[in-house]
């Protein structure tokens, strides 16, 4: 599997929960503040590591949770991963009732993989991630919102590369996710592990 649709968070959602976490009233990269609100941010995270929609049925945060647990028990889903058939879309949606405002669908793929971005969907730029398993993205963790490893409180570190982000938060072209990647990892407190270089497409009446 090279490509899919996943139904993410918004970034407002997002900025919203972690903004009282951080605490910060100067910036920081693009993390979330304390004095700005989420539609006065110059960047605007929409990739991949937004918290997608997992088919469960322990502690399912609504509806389609339960809805996805249900398609997984029957087959529908692929094993062990997040992404939604085309089909089941707009029955996800509807099952998030009135928390819909806070999702979103996206298209994700792998570059140069043979899948193309279907029609619809427009094209937000590039970031290295785990396109299977979590979606973590390395980008997205050290210069929007930092859930894992954290990041320098100074914003020095990965400054050069925080300025070449677009105000989605994804790079313009491949080859800067890839020599951010590089950069990244040559610290030791970082994560490591199976990263590809993705592409991520929304939906071009939500540009």
């Amino acid at each position: 599997m090279t490509s899919g649709f996943l139904v993410v968070e918004s970034y407002e959602s997002l900025y919203r929960k972690y903004r009282e976490r951080y605490g910060l009233r100067r910036p920081v990269y693009g993390m979330p503040r304390l004095d700005v609100e989420p539609e006065q941010s110059s960047v605007r995270y929409r990739g991949i590591d937004r918290d997608c929609l997992v088919a469960n049925d322990f502690k399912p945060r609504n509806l389609a949770e339960l809805f996805l647990d249900d398609l997984r028990q029957k087959g529908a889903l692929p094993e062990g991963e997040d992404f939604v058939p085309f089909e089941h879309l707009a029955e996800v949606h509807k099952y998030l009732e009135d928390t819909e405002q806070n999702y979103e669908t996206i298209f994700v793929r792998i570059v140069d993989s043979e899948s193309t971005i279907p029609d619809g969907y427009a094209s937000i730029g590039f970031e290295p991630s785990y396109f299977y398993s979590d979606h973590f993205s390395a980008s997205c963790d050290c210069m929007l919102f930092p859930r894992w490893h954290g990041t320098d409180m100074e914003g020095v570190l990965f400054r050069e590369h925080f300025e070449k982000l677009s105000i989605y938060g994804t790079f313009s072209e491949p080859r800067e996710a890839s020599e951010f990647l590089k950069y990244y990892l040559s610290f030791d407190w970082t994560e490591t592990g199976d990263y590809f270089v993705t592409e991520v497409a929304v939906q071009k009446e939500n540009l």
